[in-house]
């Protein structure tokens, strides 16, 4: 049993545990600490969380069956429904990159430099990788034809002597499926 979310979600984690933690020394500032899918527990410095849901846009960033539509906001261009009953669904979520960065003291800016660098290479290690994150199917037949990043969105502490902040990297993946 699997579906597609799940396996896209199980290859995200395994791309980005390849670029954030294993391929980046152990004193490395911007070292991720954990990744998991859907939430984390426990108290980490950095982590990534990849979600099926973007938690400040929920309505506005949630799937979607789509037949021949103009460019979406995302730049993405749909492709008509076709007569063998294939139905195109654009499936969206995130990264989240939270990090606590008030334990060691970092400045601000310092603070606004590590999390930018792990942004950056949570949005590079998914671009660079598009081909292991499409292509594949799930045991009902919904295969990926195409996976974007399409943008981030940070959310601060605000408070002045905190270095608290999520970015939530966006993603989404244009499926087809064919009733089996």
């Amino acid at each position: 049993m699997s579906s597609v979310k799940h396996l896209l979600a199980d290859k995200i984690k395994t791309i980005l545990t390849a670029a954030c933690i294993t391929n980046i020394a152990a004193d490395d500032p911007t070292r991720v600490d954990f990744i998991g899918i859907r939430k984390v527990t426990g108290n980490y410095r950095i982590t990534l969380t990849i979600q099926h849901f973007d938690p400040i846009q929920r309505e506005a960033h949630s799937d979607e069956s789509v037949g021949k539509s103009p460019r979406g906001e995302d730049g993405y261009l749909m492709p008509p429904r076709d007569n063998s009953g294939t139905t195109y669904e654009r499936i969206q979520g995130t990264v989240m990159v939270a990090c606590n960065l008030t334990g060691t003291k970092e400045t601000t800016e310092l603070a606004d430099e590590y999390v930018q660098e792990v942004v950056a290479r949570v949005k590079n290690a998914l671009r660079k990788n598009k081909s292991t994150l499409t292509g594949f199917a799930d045991t009902y037949g919904e295969r990926v034809a195409t996976f974007e990043v399409t943008g981030s969105a940070q959310y601060d502490s605000g408070a002045e002597i905190a270095n608290v902040t999520r970015d939530f990297v966006r993603w989404t993946a244009l499926t087809a499926a064919t009733p089996v």
